[in-house]
Order: structure tokens, then C-alpha cells, then sequence
């Protein structure tokens, strides 16, 4: 009987420990999240820019009406980089509307260019081997904060990965289309 009531004990404990770093995590992505938010995202035209069938131009200047802006650690990351299948797929859902991505990628081109060819990516990236963007950007350590809705004045509309969560995906989609109107 005390053997059952001291492991019911230590459950008790476990899940409330649990709840509270799920609260703690969560509130510190919303402060970080408000932080961000109407932030100007630093971009660099003189990073290099791959692709692999054509030359493409990434139009860092403030032209465009709204892009979308990841980061990609690929080096800490191979999950990370896999996702650019999955922004393949989003990329050809989203066609209908003005949207720009770009992604910088941390990691050597050698490396990226292997899996860009498996994998039939032809959109470009820009290598940001040194963290340039993550450094002068101040990015937060969880990935999930590494993209970016930004407007034509870099300034940062939404935040966080839109192929990781559906409610945020239908707030970029819905953003998107008020913006594009």
C-alpha cells in the first residue's frame, strides 16, 4: 500500500513538473515571439546564392510586397534541411499568391547541393555558412523561430515554422492573402 501510494506520489510530482516547463517554454516563445514582431529582419546581398538547374537573383532590396524568410542550421540539423521538401510542397500551395522565399542555409554547398539533387529542389538558397544571419539577427536557440513573414520594409509580420504547425500555417496563408490583395 505505501509502495503504491509513493509511486502515485511520484507521479503526481512528474506531471506536474512536466506542466510546468511546457507553461515555462511556452511563455518564453511568446515573449520572444513579441519581441520580434514588428522587428526589421537583416538580410545580406552578398552572401552567395545557389541553385541548382538555373541562376536565380534573390531581390534582398525592399521591393518586394512579402517574403518569406527561413534559416536552416543544417550543420546541427539534418531534419532541418529535410524540410525543404516540405517547402517544396508549401511553395507549389502558395503559388497564387506574390510571395518571395528565400533560405539561408548553414552549412557547405557540397553538402546541400547532394541532397538538393535527391530531392528535386530547384529553388535557390543562400549560403550562410558563418551564421551571418542567425548572429545579426539575434535568432533564438529553438528553430522553430527560424522563419520569418516579412513586408517589403523587412519588417517582421509573423514568426515561426509554418511547416511544423497548422494554426500558423492558416495565419501566414490568411496574412499572406490580406497582404497580396
Amino acid at each position: 500500500m505505501k509502495t503504491k501510494n509513493l509511486n502515485i506520489s511520484i507521479l503526481v510530482i512528474f506531471l506536474i513538473i512536466i506542466s510546468i516547463s511546457c507553461t515555462n517554454k511556452k511563455d518564453k516563445n511568446t515573449k520572444i515571439i513579441s519581441q520580434f514582431l514588428g522587428k526589421e529582419l537583416l538580410l545580406n546581398d552578398s552572401l552567395p546564392i545557389k541553385c541548382i538547374k538555373q541562376k536565380h537573383h534573390i531581390n534582398t532590396s525592399k521591393n518586394r510586397k512579402i517574403r518569406i524568410i527561413s534559416y536552416i542550421n543544417a550543420k546541427n540539423c539534418f531534419n532541418c534541411l529535410e524540410d525543404l521538401k516540405k517547402w517544396k510542397k508549401l511553395m507549389n500551395e502558395f503559388s497564387q499568391y506574390e510571395v518571395e522565399y528565400t533560405f539561408y542555409i548553414n552549412h557547405d554547398w557540397k553538402h546541400i547541393k547532394r541532397y538538393m539533387l535527391t530531392w528535386d529542389i530547384d529553388y535557390p538558397i543562400v549560403l550562410d555558412k558563418q551564421g551571418w544571419f542567425k548572429k545579426k539577427n539575434n535568432l533564438p536557440k529553438n528553430n522553430f523561430l527560424h522563419t520569418f513573414l516579412i513586408n517589403k520594409k523587412n519588417k517582421i509580420i509573423l514568426i515561426g515554422n509554418l511547416l511544423k504547425n497548422k494554426k500558423l500555417k492558416s495565419a501566414y496563408k490568411k496574412k499572406i492573402i490580406e497582404l497580396t490583395k
